[in-house]
C-alpha cells in the first residue's frame, strides 16, 4: 500500500511540475517521503481539529445555557424549589425522554366520587391459571415457555376493566433452590400475564404477588408530582485544626444525615387503607405448578467411544418437525447431509424419516423419499463398501385427536412407501414396526427400552467389518492375472449400465415412479354410505371372529410352518359385511417367551380378510387380531385427507435485535395477498414456505416451532360419526377384554 501511495503521490507532484514551472523549486522540495508524511499529518489534523469542533460546539451550548433549572410544582404554589443541573446537549436530553417514555406507567382512571375501597384490587378475590403447553399439550420440556394468565378483580368479586396494578411473578422449586423471575405484561383490561421460562427438571411451581394495586400506584404518582422531594438531608460544619503548614487553614468537614419525612402525613385518610395489602400472593384457579422433563434433543448431538474407536452423531431431519423448537441454523436436508459425507467401510448411516409426515399428502413424504434415495446411490456409488440402514416407523397409541392426523392407517401408508421406493437398493433395514406389532408391550411410538434392545441388535448385525471379513474367501479366489480380466469387464459393465440407468431415468420420469408407488399403497374402495347414515351397518369387532384354519397336511404344528387364519366381519347386528377396507392388525405371540411375530392381512374385499404368520418358535403361539379402524372410519379419514390435506401448520420466529415476529410456515401455504419466504432448498428442492414478517426480513428466520394441528372434527359434517366409528387400540393385561380395545378373540396352537 505505500508503495502504491507514493506513486499516486508522486504522480501528482509530476503533474504539478508540468503545469507550474513557476513553482519548480517548491515542488522538488517534496521527495516521495516528505510526501507520505505530509499525507499523515493532513489527517492527524483532520481529526485534531473535528475533535475540538465537537468540543467547542458543546463549549457553546454549555455558554447559551449556563445553568438548568428545575422548577416543580404543588398545587398553586409555582416555585417549590429550585436545582441547578449540569446542562443536557439536544441528544442527552433525547435519550431523558425515551428512558421516561420506556418506564411510563400505563394510565390508571381516576376514582370514582365518593371514593370507595370496595372498587380496588384485592388479591383475594384475583386468581392466575396455568395455560396449556403451546404444540398440542403433552409434558413440560426444559427449554418451554411456560404461560399464566393473571385476572384482577375487587373486594365485591368483579373483574376490574382496567391495569396499573404492579405485580411480580416468580417460578421456584425451593428442594432444589431454583428460581425464575417471569415476565408480566399489563393487558390494560384487567387482565395481566406472565411468561417464565423452563430451566430445570422436576417441579416448578407459580408464584404471582400483588406490590401494590393500580390505585395505590395512582396515589404514589400523586406523591411523585407533589411531593417530589420527600427525603432532605442535614449537614453540619465542625472544624478542627490540623498540624500543617501555616499556608493551610483549617479544614472544614461537612457531615450529612438523612432525614425521612413521614409519607403517612401526605396520605389522604381513605388513602392509607391502600397500602394495608402490599405483597400479597394471589391463588391459582387450577394446579399452581408443572412437572418438567428434560428437553427432547433436536442435536446436533455426539458421542465418542474411544476404546471401541467409535464416533456417532445424530441430527434431526428437516421441516417438517412436529415436537420441539429447533434452531433455523440447525436445519438440515437428509440429502445434503449424505452428499457431505465420504463414506467407506467404517461408514454406517442410520436413517429414520416418517414420524412427522403423517397430517401431510402422502406425495409429499414420496418426493422426500426419492430425494433421500437418490443421495444414498451417490454415496453407495463413490463409496459402496457404506453401510446404509433404514428405520421404519411403529403403530402408536392413539386418540380420538391423534388420529385425525397421525393415524396408524397414515402410518402404514408411510411405511408401505418407504419400503417400495427403497426396494432393490443395497440398504439394510430395522424393522421397528413389526418389533412393536409383535411385542407384548403394546403400541408405541417410541418403543420401549426390550424392544430398543431388539433394534440395537439388529442393528449392529449390519457392522462392515463382518460383512467384510465374510467376504475374504471369495476375494482369495481371484489370482492377479483373473483379478485384471474381472477388473476390466467390471468396468466395461459400469459402463454399459450407467449409460442404460442414464436411458431408463430419462425414460421414466419421477412422476410415473410417483404414480406407481400411489398405485402400489392404494387402499380399496370403500362403497358410500347408506341414507340414511346408520352406524349399525358398519363394522363392530364385538361381532366378528377370526378362525385357525387346520395345518395344510394335517398333523401336529411345526417350526417352520405356515399359519394361516380366516377372519370374517359383521356389522352391529351382527350381519356379516360384503365389502372390505377395514385396517386390521394381526399377531402371533408368547407371552412367556417374550415372543412374537406380524402376520401379513390380506383383504378378499368381501367382508373377510386372511392373515398368514410363520411358526418360529416351540410351544404355544397365541393369534390376536386387532381392527384399528372400521372400513367407514378409513373412509372418513380419506376424505378429510382429500378436504383437508395440509391439517398440520408450523411457525417460526423472526429476530432481529430486540424485534421478534411470528409468522405460519408450512409446505404449502393457503393463497392469500401476503407476501411469502421462500425457504426452498436449492439443491434438493424441499419446498418450506413462510409468511413474511411485516417489519422484518425473511433473513431474519431465527427458529422453526413446533407444529399446530387442526381440529377438522367436530366442526364438519360426518365428525359424530367418525368419533363413533373410531376405534382406538390400547393394550390390556392377558386374556382381559375392553370394548375400546376392539380386539378379536384369542385362539391358540401348540408348535413341535
Amino acid at each position: 500500500m505505500s508503495a502504491v501511495r507514493l506513486l499516486v503521490c508522486g504522480g501528482i507532484f509530476n503533474r504539478w511540475k508540468l503545469l507550474w514551472n513557476n513553482n519548480q523549486t517548491i515542488m522538488n522540495f517534496f521527495s516521495r517521503r516528505r510526501c507520505l508524511a505530509f499525507f499523515f499529518i493532513v489527517v492527524f489534523a483532520v481529526i485534531f481539529f473535528a475533535l475540538q469542533k465537537y468540543e467547542f460546539i458543546e463549549l457553546i451550548e454549555q455558554q447559551v445555557s449556563p445553568k438548568s433549572t428545575l422548577t416543580v410544582t404543588n398545587g398553586s404554589k409555582m416555585q417549590q424549589g429550585v436545582c441547578t443541573f449540569k446542562p443536557l446537549s439536544p441528544k442527552e436530553a433525547e435519550e431523558e425522554r425515551l428512558i421516561l417514555d420506556s418506564i411510563a406507567w400505563p394510565e390508571i382512571p381516576p376514582w370514582p366520587t365518593p371514593i370507595s375501597i370496595e372498587t380496588t384490587c384485592d388479591p383475594a378475590h384475583s386468581s392466575f391459571t396455568i395455560l396449556p403447553r403451546r404444540g398440542g399439550g403433552g409434558q413440560w420440556q426444559i427449554g418451554d415457555q411456560l404461560r399464566v394468565m393473571i385476572e384482577m378483580s375487587d373486594f365485591e368479586g368483579r373483574p376490574k376493566t382496567s391495569g396499573g396494578a404492579f405485580l411480580l411473578a416468580r417460578l421456584h422449586n425451593s428442594k432444589l433452590q431454583a428460581g425464575v423471575v417471569g415476565k408480566v405484561v399489563d393487558h390494560l383490561n384487567g387482565s395481566y400475564s406472565a411468561v417464565f421460562s423452563l430451566v430445570w427438571e422436576g417441579d416448578a411451581v407459580v408464584e404471582v404477588t400483588m406490590v401494590h394495586s393500580a390505585e395505590a400506584i395512582a396515589v404514589l404518582q400523586r406523591l411523585t408530582r407533589e411531593h417530589p422531594y420527600r427525603t432532605a438531608w442535614r449537614a453540619s460544619s465542625v472544624q478542627e485544626k490540623f498540624l500543617k503548614p501555616p499556608s493551610h487553614p483549617p479544614a472544614a468537614l461537612q457531615l450529612h444525615r438523612p432525614s425521612y419525612r413521614r409519607a403517612l402525613v401526605l396520605l389522604q385518610a381513605t388513602e392509607t387503607e391502600l397500602y394495608v395489602n402490599m405483597k400479597v400472593y394471589l391463588k391459582a384457579s387450577g394446579p399452581a405448578f408443572v412437572s418438567v422433563v428434560p428437553k427432547k434433543e433436536v442435536g446436533p448431538l455426539m458421542s465418542v467411544d474411544h476404546a471401541a474407536n467409535i464416533l456417532m452423531t445424530y441430527r434431526c431431519h428437516a421441516p417438517p418437525l412436529s415436537y420441539t423448537t429447533v434452531p433455523v441454523s440447525e436445519l438440515r436436508y437428509i440429502a445434503n447431509e449424505l452428499d457431505g459425507l465420504i463414506g467407506g467401510a467404517d461408514t454406517v448411516v442410520v436413517i429414520g424419516v416418517w414420524a412427522h409426515f403423517g397430517s401431510l399428502p402422502i406425495e409429499i413424504y414420496i418426493r422426500r423419499m426419492l430425494s433421500i434415495r437418490s443421495a444414498v446411490q451417490r454415496l453407495l456409488d463413490r463409496a459402496s463398501n457404506s453401510v446404509i440402514i433404514m428405520r421404519s416407523g411403529a403403530p402408536r397409541d392413539m386418540t380420538l385427536y391423534m388420529s385425525q392426523s397421525y393415524s396408524d392407517w397414515y402410518s402404514m401408508q408411510i411405511d408401505r412407501v418407504l419400503r417400495s421406493v427403497f426396494k432393490g437398493l443395497n440398504v439394510h433395514w430395522v424393522d421397528a414396526w413389526e418389533m412393536v406389532l409383535a411385542h407384548d408391550l403394546g403400541h408405541n411410538i417410541h418403543p420401549l427400552p426390550p424392544i430398543i434392545k431388539n433394534m440395537m441388535d439388529v442393528l449392529l448385525t449390519h457392522n462392515k467389518r463382518k460383512l467384510w471379513n465374510n467376504n475374504l474367501t471369495i476375494m482369495n479366489f481371484f489370482s492377479r492375472r483373473r483379478c485384471l480380466a474381472f477388473f476390466f469387464i467390471v468396468v466395461f459393465a459400469v459402463i454399459f449400465f450407467a449409460l442404460q440407468k442414464y436411458e431408463f431415468i430419462e425414460l421414466i420420469k419421477e412422476a410415473e415412479e410417483e404414480r406407481l408407488i400411489l398405485d402400489s399403497i392404494a387402499w380399496p374402495e370403500i362403497p358410500p354410505w347408506p341414507t340414511p347414515i346408520s352406524i349399525e351397518t358398519t363394522c363392530d369387532p364385538a361381532h366378528s371372529s377370526f378362525t385357525i384354519l387346520p395345518r395344510r397336511g394335517g398333523g401336529q404344528w411345526q417350526i417352520g410352518d405356515q399359519l394361516r387364519v380366516m377372519i370374517k366381519m359383521s356389522d352391529f347386528k351382527g350381519r356379516p359385511k360384503t365389502s372390505g377396507g377395514a385396517f386390521l392388525l394381526a399377531r402371533l405371540h408368547n407371552s412367556k417367551l417374550q415372543a412374537g411375530v406380524v402376520g401379513k392381512v390380506v383383504d378378499h374385499l368381501n367382508g373377510s380378510y386372511s392373515a398368514v404368520f410363520s411358526l418360529v418358535w416351540e410351544g404355544d403361539a397365541v393369534v390376536e387380531v386387532t381392527m384399528v379402524h372400521s372400513a367407514e372410519a378409513i373412509a372418513v379419514l380419506q376424505r378429510l385427507t382429500r378436504e383437508h390435506p395440509y391439517r398440520t401448520a408450523w411457525q417460526s420466529i423472526f429476530r432481529s435485535g430486540e424485534v421478534s415476529e411470528t409468522t405460519m410456515c408450512g409446505v404449502c401455504l393457503q393463497p392469500t395477498l401476503l407476501p411469502l419466504c421462500n425457504f426452498t432448498d436449492l439443491r434438493t428442492g424441499e419446498p418450506w414456505f413462510c409468511f413474511k414478517p411485516q417489519k422484518l426480513s425473511c433473513e431474519t428466520r431465527f427458529r422453526q416451532m413446533t407444529a399446530i394441528t387442526t381440529r377438522v372434527c367436530g366442526r364438519h359434517k360426518g365428525a359424530p360419526q367418525f368419533a363413533s366409528l373410531t376405534t382406538l387400540p390400547q393394550r390390556v393385561s392377558e386374556g382381559q377384554e375392553t370394548p375400546p380395545l376392539r380386539r378379536l378373540h384369542h385362539q391358540a396352537v401348540t408348535t413341535s
